[in-house]
């Protein structure tokens, strides 16, 4: 079984993803559901189980996005 065509599917999701610009609304409702987590400030948790995620380089974010799905 290969994953090679998932593999795919996530680098151009990736790329897509570099291209794309921000929305500020839409990216304050979806964050709703990371703030849970991650803080709504961003700031992540103390112990490191959820790490900061305000001001971190936007193609940092969506790489680690894109490498979750993917399962990396």
């Amino acid at each position: 079984r290969t994953l090679f065509p998932y593999t795919t599917l996530f680098r151009s999701e990736k790329m897509e993803a570099l291209t794309k610009k921000g929305n500020v609304k839409n990216g304050e409702e979806v964050y709703e559901i990371c703030g849970a987590c991650h803080l709504p400030s961003g700031a992540g948790r103390p112990d490191g189980t959820f790490p900061q995620l305000a001001g971190q380089h936007s193609t940092v974010l969506i790489k680690q996005m894109a490498d979750i799905r993917s399962g990396e």
